[in-house]
């Protein structure tokens, strides 16, 4: 028998080894790990959480408070849910409708940026209901606002909380789930962490450092031989639809992904988090827009972004289906739930007008002109001017004329080429007789004329579509262009290069 112990020759593998270890793995990866992979993901079952005690940290309000909800109804999973927050009030009305409900909630006031104090009030949870089984760090605050408008406190405050926060919440938990054997730490995150994006400079690098969290704890348990017992989950919803985002005046949309409601969004967690998935987008799909934007070079980065078509618009005037007006204050503090935010406090800066007012002073002061937050009218955020410009929905038809022109000429060409027989000599007169003539005499020459001309129209057409891109013209319109010059040529390029001319 052979024995391999390379213990100290591990960097000077020669190529016979690693090319050996290449084909071991392309064989484990496609015979063992694929299939073991999509067997589990058909055997996906949601998990039975009657009894079991389930804590959720931000759980006062927005998403939080949905999630405690869902999990405490006794007439559904009927869970003993423990509600972290720091608005104790506001923790201790929802635990007290739980209860009234019939179900099993308490509430404890907590900072999780302070360790100790969250070691602290986890000891008084498992003093209160035992084994901890399920933990889902959802609090998190979000600052909105360019780069150089953000404050550095602002910046230290999003990091404290949302990555320092996640830490505490899973090295405060994490020893007893250890001990009992058992436990599955949910980390509520955002597509954010995939995505950079405009305003989501104190933000987004935030829910990146959380996924990465997430990632380190699973590979830890793994190494420890942990994987088994103790399930992570990382969550990374779209924006949710909260009274928040459309009081600043600003609300997210996208081409293709929803602005998903607080209930759906809650359940599809709930869902998740049953089912111990190591990930869920919400939408699905998003996983999709996740795994081609990573592959992506810049340029086709930039165009995947604009077709997304992700931005900003001035919100409806009426509340948000799911909305609970409250009235608005200087500091804009709202409890919401944006896909990874629970407890937030939105600072869409300091940029002060003509007459010295801030944004959130000039949104409190609307409000009140228009009767208060529970006002329909809302003041559009200044932020909506500093987005990104919006692509032209821009085309123009070229001159009838040359559509009665070329794309017959271009049949005729092909017509006369394929098959000289079916122009018909009477109809065409003289023209009809030459070319005729020409197909079936010179046969290499029509094809010389179908293929140089058909070769031009497609250049032209690429041509049209570097204009459209340079012009900043919407996808939609790009492929009218596309199109319309690849039939017609010149005469369609050189309306876009006249485009060009007129913006330079």
């Amino acid at each position: 028998m052979v024995h391999y112990n390379n213990k100290n020759n591990n960097n000077r593998e020669g190529w016979p080894s690693k090319i050996a270890a290449l084909i071991g793995f392309l064989l484990q990866v496609l015979i063992v790990a694929l299939p073991k992979d999509f067997f589990r993901w058909l055997c996906l079952r949601r998990k039975s959480v009657k009894g079991k005690c389930v804590v959720i940290t931000g759980g006062a309000s927005g998403l939080g408070l949905r999630m405690s909800e869902i999990f405490a109804d006794p007439s559904g999973l009927g869970a003993r849910v423990a509600i972290i927050d720091r608005n104790l009030d506001e923790a201790k009305k929802v635990a007290e409708t739980i209860c009234g409900k019939g179900g099993i909630a308490k509430a404890w006031c907590c900072d999780i940026v302070n360790a100790e104090e969250l070691r602290q009030c986890a000891n008084k949870i498992r003093e209160h209901f035992g084994n901890i089984d399920i933990v889902i760090a959802n609090a998190a605050i979000l600052f909105f606002e360019l780069t150089q408008n953000l404050k550095d406190d602002q910046i230290k405050k999003a990091l404290d909380v949302n990555v320092l926060g996640t830490i505490n919440t899973i090295r405060s938990f994490l020893p007893a789930m250890e001990a009992a054997g058992h436990g599955h730490l949910v980390a509520i995150c955002s597509i954010a962490s995939y995505f950079g994006e405009t305003f989501g400079m104190a933000y987004c690098p935030t829910k990146f450092a959380v996924r990465g969290a997430m990632d380190c704890l699973r590979m830890e348990l793994n190494d420890r031989g942990l994987h088994n017992n103790i399930t992570c989950t990382t969550i990374c919803p779209f924006f949710v639809r909260t009274p928040m985002i459309t009081s600043i005046g600003i609300r997210p949309i996208s081409r293709w992904i929803p602005f998903l409601s607080a209930n759906s969004c809650a359940q599809q967690i709930v869902d998740a988090v049953l089912k111990e998935k190591v990930i869920a987008f919400m939408p699905w799909w998003l996983g999709l827009i996740a795994l081609i934007h990573s592959i992506l070079p810049l340029n086709m980065q930039r165009v995947a972004r604009d077709f997304i078509n992700f931005r900003y618009e001035e919100p409806d005037h009426a509340m948000a289906d799911d909305a609970q007006p409250k009235t608005p204050t200087t500091a804009v503090e709202h409890q919401i739930q944006n896909g990874a935010i629970a407890k937030t406090k939105l600072a869409v800066g300091e940029m002060p007008s003509s007459n010295g007012q801030t944004v959130v002073e000039r949104v409190a002061e609307k409000q009140t002109e228009n009767g208060g937050a529970n006002g329909v009218r809302r003041k559009p955020s200044p932020l909506l001017r500093l987005q990104k410009r919006q692509m032209r929905e821009h085309f123009e038809f070229a001159g009838f004329i040359w559509w009665l022109i070329i794309v017959p000429a271009m049949a005729l060409t092909f017509v006369v080429f394929y098959a000289p027989a079916l122009v018909n000599v009477h109809w065409l007169g003289p023209v009809g007789q030459f070319v005729y003539k020409l197909g079936i005499e010179y046969p290499t020459l029509i094809l010389f004329i179908n293929v140089a001309a058909w070769t031009a129209h497609m250049l032209e057409a690429v041509i049209a579509l570097y204009l459209t891109d340079e012009l900043y013209i919407s996808h939609r319109c790009a492929l009218f262009w596309f199109l319309q010059t690849l039939v017609l040529g010149f005469p369609s390029l050189r309306l876009l290069l006249k485009l060009r001319q007129k913006i330079n």
